[in-house]
């Protein structure tokens, strides 16, 4: 039993793998948002763009559903139903 239940042994060939992994890929330094921004503002852009688009997009949805349901109301005012051309 290990001493600490945590803590796992680990084999020599599990070793070696994450050896050979870890010198053959090169960890890139992050140093801008979407290639374009520096990191630390393009990710409060990023964060402030996502906080608005929902909110852009449920009002399209319910100026959509606002303008359907007004051309179903003047259609039945005026006599017309979907099926007429």
């Amino acid at each position: 039993m290990h001493k600490n239940p945590g803590e796992f042994k680990q084999s020599k060939s599990d070793a070696l793998g994450r050896e050979k992994i870890c010198s053959s890929v090169e960890i890139p330094i992050l140093s801008r948002c979407c290639f374009c921004f520096p990191l630390r503002k393009g990710l409060i852009t990023f964060a402030y763009v996502n906080l608005v688009n929902p909110d852009y997009m449920c009002h399209h949805i319910a100026v959509g559903f606002h303008r359907e349901r007004s051309h179903d109301r003047r259609n039945r005012q005026d006599g017309t139903t979907a099926n007429d051309s």
